[in-house]
């Protein structure tokens, strides 16, 4: 049943008989506005006697108008029931409570993985292959054009971009399907846990705890020392001699690097150290091919959480609730307040400890605190902050005053949240489609996806 015949319910005949004393509107459940609708009539005592039938009425009409008051411009094709999603440089990705994959934005190589080339600026249903052994989509990771995704059955999918062999299928040629990416022969682990889709190269996780690369290597990114190469098909990353951990348990692949943490807490990084990202001080502009301990004050600890490798930036979160920055100073992407140069290890932001998740992109950051408020800072020139301007914020600011969202994830110039009632909103850069909106233009405040063509 939609909006509109849960409207039209509440309003039977009964609630019809009240009158010139009390006079009728109905609302548009949308958009909460009152909008005159019948004549005047004499009241009567059937009207009265009808009156106890309207208690529940009332009741379900006041439901919802408080959730048409929280939700002033949501139409019924902007109510997206969404359980996760990813966005990645200029295509967006998100999976809805049902098991339903869906895709937008720039769809060169074939990156939305719905059988075209073709761009979309809504988003649009990605099938599963015939042969799949799952029934639903159950999580997804947007790349730089490419995209990984597991299905309930912990089958790992591929699509878009192939060109270093990304999507780890044993050959360079692009799809614009999902194509199955197969366990190497004798690998640790059963099935595929985790994914990370990166700028041209992929990590992923087993249920062993193995870690696995593809795609490109020529930056040390696939962590598999010389040669420095690009894999077609997955590769196993060792853990280093001097690990505690014995597990990999968390992975995010960048632009051209890739960082990582054991079970043990602690975290490694390799790739490209441009900008010092790698939270390595002494190697900057190196080629680190096998993975390396990040330190603050020369000392390897052991608290970290979770990791978001961006474009040149890296910011990462404890278990104490502390969120960290390091790389690229430019555009305030650190949230460090004004700086002069590079961050080349690992600067604690602020002193706050309810940090709960984060996400980065080339000029921007994105996060989430324990009380499911988000704070954003970097640059803002098409709005990707959301704060209503394109004034840059070096430190992080507040958006908005929602308490209800639980995840967030940024692309390149844009942004995405997920509200616990499962809408996803989108702002910043759109010129490919990426918010996701039915059309290309920007905007500066977060704003609900437009689910149709």
């Amino acid at each position: 049943m939609n909006l509109e015949q849960k409207r039209r319910e509440i309003f039977n005949g009964d609630f019809y008989m009240i009158n010139d004393y009390m006079k009728i509107y109905s609302f548009d459940v949308r958009y909460g506005k009152p909008q005159k609708s019948f004549s005047s009539t004499f009241i009567n005592r059937k009207a009265i006697i009808s009156m106890k039938k309207l208690i529940l009425p009332l009741f379900i009409l006041t439901l919802t108008l408080i959730f048409t008051a929280c939700n002033p411009d949501l139409g019924e094709d902007e109510i997206g029931d969404v359980a996760s999603m990813s966005a990645g440089y200029h295509h967006a990705a998100a999976i809805k409570s049902d098991g339903t994959l869906w895709t937008w934005g720039m769809n060169d190589s074939g990156r939305l993985g719905i059988g075209t080339t073709t761009s979309k600026n809504t988003p649009q249903k990605v099938e599963l292959p015939l042969s799949a052994t799952g029934t639903k989509w159950e999580f997804v990771s947007a790349g730089g054009s490419h995209t990984m995704a597991l299905t309930d059955a912990d089958e790992l999918y591929a699509w878009g971009n192939n060109f270093d062999g990304q999507l780890g299928i044993g050959s360079t040629t692009s799809k614009n399907t999902p194509q199955k990416v197969e366990l190497p022969l004798g690998a640790t682990g059963t099935k595929w846990v985790s994914v990370s889709a990166g700028g041209s190269h992929t990590m992923a996780i087993t249920d062993a705890g193995a870690l696995y690369s593809w795609g490109n290597g020529l930056d040390g990114q696939l962590g598999l020392g010389n040669p420095k190469e690009n894999k077609s098909t997955p590769q196993k990353v060792g853990l280093p001699s001097g690990a505690t951990g014995t597990k990999w348990v968390f992975v995010s692949a960048g632009s051209d690097y890739t960082m990582a943490i054991t079970d043990a807490g602690e975290l490694y990084s390799w790739g490209y150290n441009s900008y010092y990202k790698l939270g390595i001080n002494d190697n900057l502009n190196g080629q680190i091919q096998i993975p390396q301990l990040v330190k603050i004050n020369g000392v390897g600890t052991k608290d970290w959480k979770s990791v978001f490798a961006g474009m040149n930036h890296t910011i990462a979160t404890k278990t104490d609730g502390s969120i960290w920055a390091w790389g690229s100073y430019t555009t305030g992407k650190l949230g460090l307040g004004p700086l002069t140069g590079d961050i080349k290890t690992p600067a604690q932001i602020g002193t706050d400890k309810d940090w709960a998740s984060v996400s980065g992109s080339q000029y921007h950051t994105i996060a989430r605190k324990k009380n499911d408020t988000i704070w954003a800072w970097g640059k803002n020139d098409y709005g990707q902050l959301g704060d209503g301007t394109t004034t840059d914020c070096d430190r992080p600011k507040q958006i908005g005053t929602a308490t209800d969202l639980k995840a967030v994830s940024a692309g390149i110039d844009y942004t995405t949240a997920l509200r616990e009632d499962g809408i996803l909103l989108t702002w910043g850069l759109n010129s490919q489609g990426q918010l996701g909106t039915g059309t290309k233009t920007d905007r500066n405040k977060p704003g609900p996806v437009k689910w149709g063509d």
